[in-house]
C-alpha cells in the first residue's frame, strides 16, 4: 500500500474536520463524538475489555493560524514510480496567529505526487519570519492530500481556472507542525499539533490551522 501513513492520517483529518451528519453525536467540551460508531466498535471487544467501557478524552480543534503562500508556478518533474511528480516553489507571503504575525521567507517548497485519479499528495516545508525585533524564524511542514472529483482537480491545476473552483468541492486537509528554536515560541510550538484545511486560489495557497487540544 502507498503512503499507508498520510492516508491515514488524511481519512482522521477528513472526519476531524467534519460532523457527522447522521444526528447520533455528542457535542462534548472538547469536541463532536459519533456515539453511534463509538458503542459499535466498544462493543467488538470482550465484555472483561478495558476498552469496552473506557471513556478516553475526545480531542478538540481550536483555530489558531492562518497562512496565505503565494507560489510562483509548478515545476514538472515528470513520471515516477508512484505517479507524476510535481515541485512548487513557495516564493514569499503572510501569516497571522493567536500568538503572532508576519511574513513567509522566499525558497520554500511543495513536493507533490499526483496519482492516476489526480488526487494530489502534497509535503511542504517553508520558513515563518515573526514580526519581533528582533524576528524570529518559524520552520512549517506541511504533509496531506488533495482529492476531488476529477474534473475539479483537473481545473485546480491551472492557475486561472483554480480562482472560479469552490472551496467546498474538494478536500484539502493537511497535518500542520512547527519547530523553533526560539525560546520566545519554542515552547508554544515544537511539541503541539495541529491539522490544517487549505484553499488552492490560482498562484496562492492559504492555510488555516487548527490546534489539537
Amino acid at each position: 500500500m502507498l503512503f499507508p501513513y498520510s492516508i491515514l492520517l488524511f481519512l482522521f483529518l477528513s472526519s476531524a474536520l467534519s460532523i457527522p451528519s447522521n444526528g447520533n453525536t455528542t457535542d462534548t467540551a472538547q469536541g463532536y463524538v459519533d456515539t453511534t460508531a463509538l458503542s459499535n466498535i466498544q462493543q467488538t471487544f470482550s465484555s472483561n475489555a478495558t476498552a469496552r467501557s473506557l471513556f478516553i478524552p475526545v480531542p478538540g480543534l481550536q483555530f489558531d493560524i492562518r497562512m496565505d503562500l503565494q507560489i510562483n508556478g509548478r515545476v514538472n518533474v515528470g513520471p515516477g514510480v508512484f505517479g507524476q511528480r510535481n515541485w512548487v516553489p513557495i516564493v514569499g507571503g503572510t501569516w497571522v496567529a493567536t500568538w503572532g504575525n508576519g511574513t513567509i521567507y522566499p525558497g520554500g517548497q511543495d513536493s507533490q505526487l499526483v496519482v492516476a485519479d489526480l488526487s494530489t499528495h502534497l509535503d511542504a516545508t517553508f520558513l515563518l519570519q515573526t514580526s519581533d525585533v528582533p524576528p524570529a524564524a518559524i520552520q512549517v511542514r506541511t504533509i496531506g492530500w488533495r482529492t476531488g472529483p476529477g474534473a475539479i482537480l483537473q481545473q485546480l491545476a491551472n492557475a486561472t481556472l483554480a480562482d472560479s473552483v469552490d472551496p467546498r468541492s474538494y478536500k484539502f486537509r493537511l497535518d500542520v507542525s512547527f519547530e523553533t528554536g526560539d525560546a520566545r515560541y519554542k515552547g508554544l510550538l515544537d511539541t503541539g499539533l495541529w491539522v490544517g484545511s487549505g484553499v488552492k486560489k490560482g498562484n496562492e495557497i492559504l492555510i488555516d490551522g487548527y490546534r489539537v487540544g
